[in-house]
């Protein structure tokens, strides 16, 4: 079962009960549209509140989605229908497996061609300064007629022509095709002469054709006859002598066609032959290596993006909250004319679902904004880092990543309604129409003392199975959900805000200690997941904390001679509202904590530029690389 596939079932079970009493019950849609009508500054809040988390989700997907597409469409410019390579030592070693391959009769072969690939430095035409020169490009001899039949689209992925007036490419004696990129980096064309430097010579060449930088044209920067090769490097000393082979299918989609042909084809047929050489699914290394480097990008971005998730979930309920309370008079009310609670919770759910499902759209729509301008500023940031680099990055949005942030922004805002009617619906009658504070409720005991006892035995259990298999998700979760255990059962002996206080402390020292005490096996491979989770467990103690304390710093800031009414009146309101001000403190709390997390990884990174600059360099200060056709004299 897919992702998206649990995600639309989670979501499903949580809208489609308020969904139904929306279409069944005419005075709960008429209820939740009138309240959405009256309370417009309200409406708007929650909506964007909402929207704030999905829109952080969508960007996430959209930057890996980006970095996906950008690195698997170098398989159709660099590649285009070429699945797998063969490397040879000889050219006539080439030439005979190629041979054997394209009369072999496999089933998912679709082209063969043998080629030779040398390396050699290339200038255009004019003199002194005004002539451009690259000092390394890869020149690919081949059978132009081959290559016309290369692939199933050759017509697309094949060696096209840019001027497509003009016929099917091919290089006669003294003639050369070259791909309009490097007709751009020499700044030549049809009919210019261009240079290759080759084994201390200059070849003078005409271009003949400028094919297009993509497909087989993108696999070298141009192209000449075999026969020239041929007389030029006889032995192969200089040259790469291999066969390119595609497989059924066109670029994307011949990944399953090749793994076959590879493994279960060309493997055999050359083990038969005698021929020692193991094919190279190019195209597959390439996709998968697109795969991962999108999956990493996205965790990257999906874990800062998890605290603004948070914080969005945390101001999501806080509203509801807040939205409830505002109502709890007519709320009340509407308990004493004899509505059940049952009843007040499919209100506000269907209220709920109403801001749910608009917060959704419009948190997709506007993902697409923000991880547009991510995209624009990395692709600024590629570009100053390596200006010569012709990696560019491409904006990608897909469809399956709208709808599974969507689905995750529908479900994150459900479950928050879903939490505040649980809350609301359990409203003192008399209380709520008089405006006061709920009284307090007696739990029984025995739930208590088995709901408190359960957390400790789990968060033993984890810190057991975590120290045991170096598992740092489990070791940091343990003891805050241990602690939080003993809170619980001590709430019923001891003061409730010095024992929760107490579960803070606890939480927030295990944080801080927690990499200099854990074993180096543990910390020194954590995945970057982990800090979502380490953030969550020190911010969660650091407000459970601060909110214990509230009392304590009211006092404090109200001692003396001076009554200090502004500030007595400034902490009444959090005071009174503990659950409102530990939503509020977590929500800015894990605001400050991404940007102390970005901070330091960025520092991070910084720090080791140096370290690994003086480790490559192996104590030298300069590196000269040369093309061994052209070797430099020393």
């Amino acid at each position: 079962m897919s992702t998206l596939t649990i995600l639309a079932i989670i979501a499903a079970l949580f809208a489609l009960p308020a969904v139904f009493n929306l279409i069944r019950r005419a005075d709960l849609r008429r209820m939740g549209v009138r309240n959405i009508v009256r309370r417009p500054v309200e409406s708007v809040l929650i909506i964007v509140g909402s929207a704030l988390g999905t829109a952080i989700i969508v960007a996430a997907l959209m930057v890996g989605d980006t970095f996906d597409n950008s690195i698997r469409d170098i398989a159709r410019t660099d590649l285009g229908e070429i699945d797998a390579t063969l490397e040879f030592e000889t050219p006539q070693e080439a030439d005979e497996a190629a041979r054997l391959i394209r009369e072999g009769g496999l089933a998912d072969l679709d082209g063969v061609l043998a080629i030779r690939d040398v390396r050699v430095a290339a200038a255009g035409s004019g003199i002194g300064d005004n002539r451009m020169v690259e000092p390394s490009i890869s020149v690919s001899a081949l059978d132009f007629a081959a290559a016309e039949r290369f692939g199933a689209a050759p017509s697309s992925f094949g060696l096209r022509p840019v001027d497509d007036r003009r016929a099917s490419p091919s290089a006669g004696s003294g003639e050369i095709v070259i791909n309009q990129q490097l007709a751009d980096d020499l700044g030549v064309g049809t009919g210019d002469p261009v240079s290759l430097f080759f084994d201390g010579n200059e070849l003078a060449f005409s271009v003949n054709d400028v094919v297009e930088a993509d497909g087989l044209g993108g696999y070298s920067s141009a192209f000449i006859s075999r026969d020239l090769i041929d007389q030029l490097d006889p032995s192969g000393t200089f040259s790469y002598d291999h066969v390119v082979v595609s497989a059924t299918g066109e670029v994307f989609n011949s990944v399953d066609a090749a793994r076959r042909l590879v493994d279960d084809q060309l493997a055999p047929m050359l083990d038969d032959a005698g021929i020692g050489v193991v094919p190279d699914p190019v195209k597959e290394d390439l996709l998968d290596d697109a795969e991962n480097e999108g999956a990493e990008l996205t965790q990257i971005f999906s874990v800062v993006g998890g605290f603004s998730v948070l914080a969005g979930v945390l101001l999501l309920v806080n509203l509801f909250v807040m939205l409830a309370e505002e109502r709890k008079p007519n709320l009340g009310v509407l308990r004493a004319i004899g509505w059940k609670r049952s009843s007040l919770r499919k209100a506000f759910r269907a209220e709920g679902v109403i801001y749910a499902t608009i917060a959704a759209v419009v948190g997709a729509v506007l993902g697409i904004g923000v991880g547009w301008v991510i995209v624009r500023l990395t692709k600024g940031i590629l570009a100053g880092a390596n200006p010569d680099s012709d990696f560019q990055l491409q904006l990608a949005v897909e469809l399956s990543s709208l709808v599974t942030a969507a689905l995750i922004g529908l479900i994150i805002a459900m479950a928050a309604v879903w939490f505040t009617s649980w809350r609301i619906s359990r409203l003192n009658i008399i209380s709520a129409i008089r405006d006061l504070p709920e009284p307090k409720t007696r739990r029984s005991r025995l739930l208590v003392l088995g709901a408190g006892a359960l957390l400790i035995v789990g968060g033993g259990l984890m810190l057991s199975s975590g120290l045991s298999s170096d598992n740092a998700f489990l070791t940091i979760a343990s003891v805050p959900i241990a602690a939080t255990g003993a809170a619980i059962i001590a709430k019923s002996f001891l003061s409730p805000l010095l024992v929760s206080g107490f579960a803070g402390l606890v939480s927030v020292i295990w944080g801080a200690a927690f990499f200099p005490l854990m074993p180096a096996a543990m910390t020194q491979d954590v995945d970057i997941e982990f800090f979502l989770l380490f953030g969550v467990v020190v911010v969660a103690g650091g407000v459970a904390l601060t909110t214990v304390l509230g009392p304590t710093i009211q006092r404090l800031v109200t001692r003396g001679n001076r009554p200090m009414v502004e500030a007595r009146i400034a902490m009444a309101y959090p005071s009174a509202r503990l659950f409102r001000t530990a939503a509020s403190l977590a929500m800015y709390g894990l605001i400050i904590f991404t940007l102390a997390f970005m901070a330091v990884l960025s520092s991070s990174f910084s720090m080791q530029t140096g370290d690994i600059a003086a480790s490559t360099a192996a104590g030298h200060d300069v590196m000269v690389q040369a093309n061994r056709t052209n070797p430099i004299a020393i």
